[in-house]
């Protein structure tokens, strides 16, 4: 036989052997599904699965467009603030109880009505980005929940207090937890 057919029927066979072992393994390298106690001891620690990092690489990407949808909200939130604080500011001087009579100063209304209607009108020229956000949110919750019955597996029958999800981005030693922070 040739050698060269020899050379080449045997680096198929290690490239086919390689592709299984690492079909196996079915962990893209670096993903673990982390399981704490209340004390922060670990209590799991498992390779996730191809279609468990799928689903959490698909929640991590549509998390990033929240972001985005959120940045024209972000914009007008300190005004949503001020008039929500003036209002509720005009609204106690507005209404007064004494000796068992409740006074109600009309000017006062009068001006709340203003600044209520200012803030409506806020929140209307918004709407489109509000209604981009619940869109963006609703599709976020869907992903979570494919995500959540993905590890549902690793996690089925163990007692835990805290999840976290390692990535070859943030190495096991990253890791927090809730009881570690608190204590700091």
């Amino acid at each position: 036989m040739n050698i060269k057919i020899l050379v080449s029927i045997a680096t198929s066979c290690i490239l086919v052997t390689s592709m299984f072992a690492y079909a196996k393994s079915d962990n893209l390298g670096g993903y673990y599904v982390v399981a704490l106690d209340k004390d922060c001891e670990i209590i799991l620690k498992e390779p996730m699965t191809t279609s468990q990092i799928d689903a959490y690489l698909q929640l991590h990407e549509i998390e990033k467009e929240i972001e985005v949808a959120h940045q024209p909200i972000d914009a007008i939130e300190v005004e949503i603030e001020g008039l929500s604080e003036q209002i509720s500011a005009i609204t106690e001087r507005a209404i007064t109880h004494q000796d068992g009579i409740i006074t109600i100063d009309e000017n006062l209304l009068g001006e709340q009505r203003l600044l209520t209607d200012d803030l409506e009108a806020l929140i209307a020229d918004h709407q489109p980005d509000f209604a981009k956000i619940e869109r963006v949110a609703g599709r976020i919750e869907e992903k979570a929940e494919r995500f959540e019955r993905e590890i549902s597996v690793i996690l089925q029958g163990k007692d835990y207090d805290m999840v976290n999800i390692i990535t070859p981005q943030n190495a096991f030693k990253d890791y927090q937890c809730r009881q570690a922070m608190k204590s700091m």
